[in-house]
């Protein structure tokens, strides 16, 4: 096998382009070995390492520390190191932790940044110490080039998945089971992953559900621990081409007030927004979680065509503050208009009109 030939798999972050070391094998061993590497930096490496990223001013090129299990494959080889090692450079030391993949997942860790460890015009002495193992191993140093999250997001954007799909999709969803009683879904404006509100909505293609997760969030932590699976329902994500941009997500979220955590989708396409806290400010953020928790109190909010901004009124003064769902019709038609609509609370209850606006509920008409 030829060791020079023997490429690495590409990370969506970052992809070696110089080997800057000898490939070399780790072989068998019952007991503990240490592999050595060294390097000097010539000035054109040197002048590379000094560019920043225009887009997030970071260096755009890396120092990495590769390794992974020699098979018969000589391309798209996974990180993977020793169960038992670690990194010593320069005096300073990358422990077992940091590289260790997730149980039976190679590829799940990252080759280590050594590039500020590194001497930028002396020779560079790497030691890579491991316990016993069984396979061998093949292990060298690349500089990488670095690919910023925000430029991974923006070619997120350009793929998007429409609202008009979505609802379509609904629809013919609802006609094709109509034997079969539908369940509402409810939609977390929170990400799964870091609770905060999400602020750019994004899927699998191959997902079947509604619900999204934020983009900078999955690719930070996919960053930090390349796992690519999806947080909602763990489908393996095996391109980052096959996430997009939801637009009826997106919809939802800007046409929603800040303090709103989750709405309700009905199989018709009703959106009902779940307001707990109805007197909040549109813009205000509810960050007193210290209240004493009250009686949950439902309003009905009924959607008019004819509301032009999005708004919430101020709840009548009360003793209690009294949560709210605003129930939001993105498949109301004009042959509805003038129909007396029919109170399911027969008690006097606060109301909040809530509109989505005209352009929303334009494109919801044709799905009727």
């Amino acid at each position: 096998m030829q060791l020079d030939q023997i490429q690495f798999k590409c990370n969506l972050f970052f992809e070696p382009i110089i080997k800057i070391t000898t490939l070399k094998t780790l072989p068998v061993s019952n007991g503990n070995v240490s592999n050595s590497f060294q390097f000097t930096l010539n000035s054109d490496q040197r002048q590379l390492l000094s560019k920043s990223s225009q887009i997030d001013g970071h260096p755009i090129y890396q120092i990495r520390f590769f390794c992974s299990k020699l098979n018969h494959s000589l391309n798209n080889l996974l990180v993977e190191f020793p169960p038992v090692c670690e990194i010593r450079l320069n005096g300073n030391t990358i422990s077992a932790a940091t590289l260790r993949v997730l149980k039976n997942k190679p590829g799940t860790v990252n080759p280590p940044d050594i590039t500020i460890m590194t001497r930028k015009k002396d020779t560079n002495r790497v030691e890579l110490v491991y316990g016993s193992i069984n396979q061998s191993y093949i292990a060298g140093i690349f500089i990488v080039k670095r690919t910023p999250i925000q430029a991974i997001i923006n070619e997120i954007k350009k793929r998007r998945i429409s609202k008009e799909s979505i609802l379509k999709e609904l629809q013919e969803r609802q006609e094709n089971e109509q034997d079969i009683a539908l369940q509402s879904q409810t939609l977390s404006m929170k990400c799964p992953l870091a609770f905060s509100r999400i602020k750019i909505p994004i899927r699998s293609i191959h997902c079947q559900h509604l619900q999204c997760f934020d983009a900078n969030t999955f690719l930070l932590m996919n960053e930090q621990r390349p796992t690519w699976t999806c947080p909602v329902c763990n489908i393996k994500i095996e391109s980052y081409n096959h996430l997009m941009l939801d637009g009826y997500f997106m919809e939802i979220l800007k046409n929603t007030p800040k303090h709103i955590e989750s709405v309700n989708v009905e199989p018709n396409g009703h959106i009902v927004i779940i307001d707990e806290h109805p007197s909040l400010p549109e813009n205000q953020e509810d960050t007193d979680s210290d209240e004493q928790e009250e009686k949950d109190v439902p309003a009905i909010v009924e959607l008019s065509d004819d509301d032009d901004n999005l708004s919430i009124p101020s709840s009548p003064k009360s003793t209690q503050q009294q949560p709210a769902s605003a129930t939001v019709d993105l498949i109301s038609s004009d042959e509805e208009d003038g129909q007396e609509e029919i109170d399911p609370y027969p008690i006097n209850l606060p109301t909040h009109v809530i509109p989505f606006p005209p352009e929303i509920m334009s494109s919801a008409l044709s799905y009727k």
